[in-house]
């Protein structure tokens, strides 16, 4: 069904259009009347929290500042009610300046506090912003490439007449002795002597029998024949998390089976995890970290420990004669990357970067000499090689001497300490001597081993059309929600059925961003946060209608003119393939991980309402229905020559009983 209906423009003075999907389940035909009191509320409320912006003081709450009667309004908190982290404040009809309010968490105390934008966050780590344990990202000026002299004793002791170190331990069973002596720092997670039961030995998804039992714990200890069973050519493709990460676990594993890659294993780092991977079937075995099953804050001693968990599987991997492909959970793989990494048997170890410009256009590796950046160790290959073994054991006892130490930094220091020259000069494979002078490292090419700033911000692989294999979700903003949204606005994060048809239906909304404020003037402060309050005040108008009818809420694109980085800049980071404007994610605008349900107090920010990604109607997962069950509403101005209000609703489609969501 499709018609068209107009109702006030209630809270933006500008057009937007809104759509409802699921007509038939709830559609509130007081709509009008609700948000034209909430627009009288709204506008006493924005004119004192604009005085008090422009005063440095507090803003005011917006919730019932008319006596709004409305439960499902009460309480709508503050200028950012709606749970914007840098909500770009500022009255259509005045003329002050444009400011951002950082809006901090009620809960923790603390008070939004008006900043002027641009300035440098001080005391803030420049490593803690968006980022998993191993997505970490640095400014360029922080992660130097020096060059060694070329020509040492260590690495000429090293090479043979081919400058390639055969590996030492590269066939299957090579390594295979459960009494290894690990380097102080790594933990004994390997356990011989014990068979592996056939329940742990089946095809991967395929699930245990109704009625059976979760083995007992000490049967998903990690040994050689459970490495061995896994493997495929000596390869093993590995990741670890704890249940907080349960559903980017499960979706790491999917994508990377839907490419035909089954030789993976996942570390669980608590026994939740561990049983909800063996009931779905996925290939577990028990760090034994006795972690916490939540999600660890960047920084802190559950972060730091878990960044040991990662060098503690690298020493214990390389020890069975394995090849290890060793990838964070918040990325996600578009083409199998095998192929890639067999490209390169010369290479100890392979890593990603943070590398915000490209030194090649095509497949190879990145110039390790153009490469300023740090690596990031959320991608890294590492073959059993002696370099490797020997660099993993120096990488272990470094962080055990430094318990603050982050884990992708230390491996940043020793990879750093000699750098060049490459290792077959003529070849030009990038390939090139790092650490010791002794290890062969290569750097993965940007425009396909994405950072988050090279897919979600730059699109750097449609520019030089290339395929990615793969994503990583760092160079954002706001925790786990964020990546989650970033994952979800790319169409690559696998949801349950249920999210794409939520209870009540869906209400999306319509920008209609006017051209000048898109590329009108020069790109500016000014001309930036245009366009941004331009948004976020539309986004404001359709929360509030949201909460009304108590529908999901479908986000549109987000524009902005310039990047969101945690470090100075001039609106976009020279020598990047960045655009103005450019389509960003949402959490270059909005704190998403407090949009998430119970992250806000519900008697003082109103109730949680939930969101769907930009690109949720172009999902294939979407249903049908859905999407052929729609009504557009058209928010106007009262009173204006293009604002015909219609008198009554169509009765052909639904009735809705007064002050009340049920159907007639």
């Amino acid at each position: 069904m499709a018609a068209r209906i107009r109702v006030l423009n209630v809270v933006a003075a500008v057009a937007i259009v809104v759509i409802l999907y699921h007509v038939g389940r709830a559609l509130d035909w007081e709509l009008e009347a609700r948000l034209q009191e909430y627009r009288e509320g709204f506008s006493d409320a924005t004119a004192a929290s604009t005085q008090a912006i422009a005063e440095g003081g507090d803003v005011q709450p917006l919730g019932n500042a008319r006596g709004l009667e409305t439960a499902s309004l009460q309480g709508l908190p503050k200028e950012a009610s709606t749970s914007l982290m840098a909500l770009h404040v500022a009255d259509p009809d005045a003329a002050m300046p444009v400011k951002t309010v950082l809006v901090e968490d009620a809960a923790a105390g603390s008070a939004g506090a008006a900043e002027e934008v641009g300035a440098t966050a001080e005391g803030r780590s420049q490593e803690s912003p968006g980022s998993s344990e191993g997505g970490l990202n640095l400014p360029s000026d922080t992660a130097e490439v020096t060059n060694p002299t070329a020509g040492t004793t260590a690495r000429e002791a090293a090479t043979d007449a081919t400058s390639t170190n055969p590996p030492t331990a590269d066939s299957p069973g090579a390594g295979a002795s459960g009494d290894q002596q690990f380097a102080t720092g790594v933990r004994p997670i390997l356990h011989e002597g014990r068979p592996l039961l056939p329940d742990l030995k089946r095809e991967i998804w395929e699930k245990p029998p109704l009625g059976s039992a979760v083995p007992a714990r000490e049967e998903f200890a990690l040994r050689h024949e459970m490495v061995q069973h896994r493997q495929r050519e000596n390869v093993v493709v590995v990741t670890f998390a704890n249940h907080a990460y349960l559903d980017f676990v499960l979706n790491w594993v999917r994508h990377l089976t839907d490419l035909g890659v089954y030789n993976i294993l996942v570390g669980a780092m608590d026994t939740k995890l561990l049983e909800a991977l063996y009931w779905e079937g996925v290939p577990v075995f028990d760090l034994e970290s006795g972690m916490t099953t939540d999600e660890p804050g960047w920084g802190t001693p559950v972060f730091h420990a878990i960044g040991r968990e990662k060098v503690t599987l690298i020493n214990v991997f390389l020890s069975l004669g394995v090849q290890l492909l060793l990838c964070d959970t918040d990325a996600v793989w578009l083409r199998n990357p095998l192929p890639y990494m067999a490209r390169y048997p010369q290479a100890d170890v392979l890593t990603s970067s943070d590398y915000l410009t490209r030194s090649v256009d095509d497949e190879s590796l990145e110039h390790w000499d153009r490469v300023q950046g740090p690596y990031n160790i959320g991608i890294l290959h590492f073959r059993p090689t002696d370099p490797a073994k020997h660099f993993a054991r120096a990488w272990a006892e470094q962080l055990a001497g430094d318990s603050k130490l982050w884990d992708q930094r230390g491996f940043n220091d020793l990879m750093r300490q000699k750098l060049g020259p490459d290792v077959h000069p003529e070849g030009n494979d990038n390939v090139f001597w790092a650490f010791d002078g002794t290890l062969k490292l290569g750097i993965l090419p940007v425009a396909l081993f994405c950072s988050g700033h090279t897919y979600f911000v730059q699109h750097l692989y449609r520019k030089i059309g290339l395929e990615p294999y793969a994503m990583h979700a760092t160079f954002q903003f706001t925790g786990t929600g964020g990546k989650r949204h970033r994952f979800r606005e790319a169409m690559a994060f696998i949801d349950p059925p249920e999210y794409y048809d939520p209870p009540g239906g869906v209400l999306s909304f319509v920008n209609n961003i006017p051209e000048e404020l898109l590329i009108g003037g020069d790109h500016s402060l000014q001309t930036h946060f245009n366009l941004a309050n331009y948004q976020l005040t539309n986004l404001r108008s359709a929360l509030a209608i949201a909460t009304i009818l108590n529908r999901t809420l479908v986000l549109p694109a987000t524009w902005v003119r310039f990047d969101r980085l945690w470090f100075p800049h001039l609106g976009i980071v020279e020598g990047t393939d960045t655009p103005q404007p450019f389509l960003s994610p949402l959490d270059h605008l909005v704190d998403v991980q407090r949009m998430l349900p119970g992250k806000l107090k519900e008697d003082e920010f109103g109730p949680a309402v939930p969101i769907r990604e930009y690109s949720f109607f172009d999902n294939p997962r979407t249903p049908q229905a859905l999407l052929k069950s729609k009504l557009a509403v058209e928010l106007c101005d009262k009173g204006s020559p293009d604002c015909p209000l219609t008198p009554d609703p169509p009765t052909d489609k639904i009735r809705i009983k007064k002050k009340s969501q049920q159907t007639e």
